[in-house]
């Protein structure tokens, strides 16, 4: 472990050098700009002037330069400084322009203004103003390079010292190892959640503001709008500081409000409960959602782009029990959890395991598994002014214990609550009117509206840089397979908001099914009621509202005979509870019997 320190903090500051560079060398700039705006205008003549082109394999960049003399209080002078930043860059068209300026000055002959210092008339140039762009492009170097190394920095020299997982203890208890899980009192991730939020912002932000600068001189001057696409990228930018700006004003009304477990740890095969104060004036009206997962933390197979992603193994969702607290608000909460699921590691949701996480493999320094299970808490509700969604990473391990402190009575009250919220969503989702051969139930066109928006936005975002590096830069194969990637996305998002589903029983007593795209018929199905023998939930996808991950589920009959095709009867419910509801009104309207039976597949 010291080793590994040592190496990390070695990598670490490289990348600190390289942002301290860049703070050094934008006070310079900012400091000569601030000077030079006391400096007296004189009149200059250019001897000579243009602009350099230094080419590599790799880009081409540029380099206004010029000598000229002046005439200060009766002296003349010689001076080659043309602007602040004397350095060749490519950012925007600023060292071209300035170059042209200066070449058409010294084959006219004709004067142009010139600043000199009062203090130091040997001191002089032509072009002070400062280039928010070259400002912004160091910026970038700040943030991400410094703003890596000093974080890399502060978890090394923060982190607690590594316990022996071998010892009697830790194998008996295993979640004790994790010195956020010694005791019941298990804190939420919302603190970390909002820094890391605005750290992301700022980086975000940083490497996305040199886009506004050059934004203006492609539109004014070159007429380029198919550049208005990279417009995207300043307002994903302006999306993250509002989300900061909410994640602190949640912190700030609510603090840390640890949960309260019962049993402590949770339990595989009993129970996970508990309890949360909230400093928040209790209302009758208000309903808690409290969302419970496994979830598996992996590594994507694709060697090319290996990001940690997440997969829920097992999710259930309750409405707490909720009464007068001490600070305002107390909820309580129980969830039975089934045997056979996986236990939390408690070294991965340790403070011990931030080097896992910087994923630094790269470096050849670390080599951790990067596969491990979790089990996440999330309370979410709808307040007046700050909403609250808060995530717990919380330890539950095969104890089989149940609760102790939770009132049974308390719990009917939350299962009743939560039986109602869950039809109601159900209900909300599947439309039951009138049809030809009687009730029928109608999934309408827009039911995905927000998720298909999104993912036409991307796709039209890449078909959009597509067609500027093809018909603007000439790159058709780039410029190709931007395109191809952006088809597909936005015609299948478009499919998803645009289709409607249709299920009804007809005069024969089939059950048939229509759907429909742009109002038209695309597909039917049509299966015998006889013929069904059961009635079954699938994982289609997962959303993420907040905070919280949820799983949605379409129900479908299994069509014998036909391999793995089905017939669907209902789709997007989000959450178990809500599609077995949602399969309860199902059978009631079509009159399939309960012992063709709801089955997860």
């Amino acid at each position: 472990m010291k080793k590994s320190k040592l190496f990390l903090g070695l990598f670490a500051l490289p990348f600190l050098g390289i942002g301290i560079w860049a703070l050094i060398s934008i006070t310079g700039t900012l400091i000569d700009w601030k000077s030079m705006q006391s400096w007296e205008p004189v009149q200059a003549y250019v001897l000579s002037g243009g602009y350099h082109i230094n080419s590599d394999s790799e880009s081409t960049t540029y380099k206004a330069y010029g000598k000229y003399t002046y005439t200060y209080n009766g002296r003349e002078y010689k001076s080659t400084r043309v602007q602040i930043d004397d350095t060749s860059d490519n950012i925007g068209k600023h060292q071209i322009k300035l170059g042209q300026k200066l070449k058409r000055a010294a084959k006219q002959k004709e004067p142009i203004e010139a600043y000199v210092n009062p203090d130091n008339p040997n001191d002089t140039i032509i072009n002070r103003d400062i280039r928010l762009e070259m400002v912004g492009f160091k910026f970038i170097f700040l943030v991400a390079f410094g703003g890596f190394g000093l974080a890399l920095l502060i978890v090394l020299f923060t982190m607690p010292k590594e316990k022996d997982s071998t010892l009697p203890l830790y194998k008996e208890k295993p979640w004790l190892i994790n010195d956020k899980w010694q005791t019941n009192e298990i804190y939420s991730t919302a603190k970390l959640a909002m820094y890391l939020t605005w750290g992301f912002a700022i980086f975000w932000n940083a490497i996305s503001s040199p886009i506004l600068f050059i934004l203006t001189e492609e539109i004014l001057e070159e007429n380029n709008y198919f550049i208005l696409i990279a417009l995207i990228f300043p307002l994903i930018g302006a999306g993250l500081i509002i989300q900061a700006v909410r994640k602190t004003l949640e912190w700030k009304k609510f603090g840390r409000i640890p949960v309260i477990l019962d049993p402590f740890p949770g339990s595989i095969g009993g129970q996970v409960g508990g309890s949360i104060e909230l400093p928040h004036s209790y209302s009758m009206g208000t309903q808690f959602t409290v969302t419970l997962s496994n979830i598996y933390s992996h590594k994507s197979s694709n060697s090319k782009n290996r990001r940690q992603s997440e997969k829920i193994i097992w999710q259930d969702t309750a409405i707490a029990y909720t009464e007068s607290g001490i600070y305002g608000t107390r909820i309580v909460f129980r969830f039975d959890v089934p045997e056979g699921l996986n236990a939390s590691d408690a070294l991965k949701n340790s403070s011990n395991s931030y080097l896992c996480k910087l994923n630094l493999k790269a470096t050849g320094i670390l080599r951790n598994n990067s596969n491990y299970y979790l089990w996440r808490l999330n309370l979410k509700a709808t307040l007046p002014g700050v909403d609250i969604d808060r995530n717990y990473e919380i330890p539950v391990y095969p104890t089989r214990k149940k609760s102790a402190y939770i009132s049974q009575r308390d719990m009917r009250v939350s299962e009743d609550a939560t039986l109602q919220m869950e039809d109601l969503a159900a209900r909300a989702k599947i439309l039951i009117r009138q049809g030809v051969h009687g009730d029928e139930m109608f999934y309408p066109m827009g039911r995905f509206i927000g998720t298909a928006l999104i993912g036409m936005f991307v796709g039209v975002t890449f078909l959009g840089m597509g067609g500027f590096l093809m018909f603007h830069e000439k790159m058709y194969i780039f410029g190709g397979v931007f395109a191809l990637f952006g088809i597909p996305i936005f015609l299948g998002f478009l499919y998803m908001c645009t289709n409607s589903l249709t299920v009804y029983k007809t005069s024969l007593g089939n059950i048939q099914t229509v759907r429909r795209v742009f109002g038209l018929p695309i597909r039917k199905c049509n299966i015998p009621l006889e013929n069904i023998s059961s009635i079954e939930k699938g994982h289609t996808f997962s959303v993420t509202t907040g905070n919280k991950q949820v799983k949605c589920y379409a129900v479908h009959v299994p069509l014998s005979g036909y391999g793995h095709k089905k017939m669907i009867l209902g789709e997007g419910f989000y959450g178990e509870g809500e599609t077995d509801a949602a399969i309860t009104i199902i059978k009631e309207t079509l009159g399939i019997q309960n012992n063709q039976s709801g089955k997860r597949s």
